[in-house]
């Protein structure tokens, strides 16, 4: 088998909503790739757009791989429905659009939230599950542990300078003062101190000229959390299938909400990647990669 280079294209919602994909397709010369084994990448935010282009490099080989910007985010088409029940929708939407009778789904930061409540509601659909960084069902109360976690990870000078810059909101900072926030609000999602090859990947995402869905952000956020959390466990005992629980073992949010979700799982497996923080693939890409092929190989 052997992968295309991958392929942008929009793909219509039925609601109308367009959502912005890239694909690549694992084929044989002498078929299209649909009976192929896929992974679908849900990025996290909620309210930000993929940059999961390198973890579906690093299987690309292996199964067909399917990025996409989730609605209202990035380059699709704006949305004021953010809703969970929306996001597993279009999750749906896009497998019958691409032709898979199942596929894996991988899920990062928050992307795994909306990956389990996927597999949860279509369990026939889903071969697999990557549940990576992401934070469990009772994040609010781990929320503040975190934040005091990044703030080690910057200088006071730094930190005030974030404060400040979050005050002003991302409608009332300059493009200058936009990446300067995003830059503060993101290094510490990398083990200190920071690399100058860190320092550069975080710097060029924060430039990416695309803008952060508040709107996503907020109201995804508030419903997925404001949840009762045994009621989020219940649900992810029911899901039926393997999965891949990765986590950087210096991601500053706590680790019990990755061993919560883990005990939950009737069929988890959890790897934990020393030296990686939120983003393992870029802190430790060799050991990430080797983690996630031999599950993909597996499983998908």
């Amino acid at each position: 088998m052997a992968a295309a280079d991958a392929v942008e294209r929009r793909v219509r919602m039925r609601d109308g909503v367009d959502l912005w994909t890239s694909s690549s397709w694992v084929t044989d010369e002498d078929d299209d790739g649909e009976g192929r084994p896929a992974l679908v990448l849900v990025h996290g935010g909620p309210g930000l757009w993929d940059h999961l282009e390198p973890v579906a490099a690093s299987v690309a080989d292996l199964v067909s791989t399917h990025r996409y910007d989730q609605r209202g985010c990035g380059r699709s088409d704006p949305s004021d429905v953010q809703t969970i029940a929306r996001a597993v929708a279009d999750l749906e939407e896009l497998r019958d659009a691409f032709g898979h009778e199942r596929w894996t789904v991988f899920g990062h930061s928050f992307g795994a939230a909306i990956a389990t409540r996927y597999a949860a509601a279509h369990p026939s659909r889903v071969s697999a599950v990557v549940w990576c960084a992401g934070t469990g069902p009772d994040w609010p109360s781990q929320r503040a542990e975190a934040k005091a976690r990044m703030a080690d990870r910057l200088t006071a000078a730094e930190w005030g300078e974030h404060r400040r810059l979050g005050e002003l909101g991302q409608r009332g900072r300059t493009w200058e003062q936009e990446v300067r926030w995003r830059t503060l609000q993101w290094l510490p999602d990398h083990p200190a101190p920071a690399t100058a090859a860190t320092v550069a990947a975080v710097e060029a995402f924060a430039t990416t000229p695309l803008p952060v869905n508040e709107h996503a952000n907020h109201s995804m956020a508030v419903e997925e959390f404001g949840r009762d959390p045994a009621e989020a466990l219940d649900e992810l005992a029911g899901i039926d299938v393997p999965v891949l629980i990765i986590r950087g073992a210096e991601d500053p949010r706590p680790a019990i909400g990755t061993l919560t979700v883990a005990e939950a799982l009737p069929h988890a497996e959890l790897v934990v990647i020393d030296g990686a923080g939120h983003l393992p693939w870029e802190d430790r890409p060799a050991e990430y990669a080797s983690a996630l092929r031999r599950f993909v190989q597996a499983h998908a």
